[in-house]
């Protein structure tokens, strides 16, 4: 997908200077980066976080990532931080009980 039309998605009725505010990035970056329809990856995830998308959903439709590079596995330390108490316990005591602790 072009980066100018990804952006314009983004962005629906928003200007693109409200965008950039969004973003906290200079709207001239942003301004320059669009005429050149070449985001950075930088830029891309900004914009994701300003508008609640997922910077990988983002890093995929410009191009920086391909579709297959998103399996989802994170690493543990990431997940563990995600998991809810009632999970981490009930993690462990699933491998107490298997004999894994």
């Amino acid at each position: 997908m072009e980066h100018q039309e990804w952006l314009d998605n983004l962005i629906g009725d928003d200007s693109r200077r409200t965008a950039a505010v969004r973003a906290k990035t200079p709207n001239s970056t942003l301004a320059r980066q669009y005429e050149n329809n070449r985001l950075t990856p930088e830029m891309v995830i900004a914009l994701c976080r300003a508008y609640e998308l997922s910077p990988i959903s983002g890093l995929i439709a410009t191009g920086y990532l391909n579709s297959d590079e998103s399996t989802g596995d994170i690493p543990v330390e990431f997940a563990l931080e995600k998991a809810s108490r009632a999970q981490l316990l009930h993690e462990i005591d699933r491998r107490f009980r298997l004999g894994e602790a």
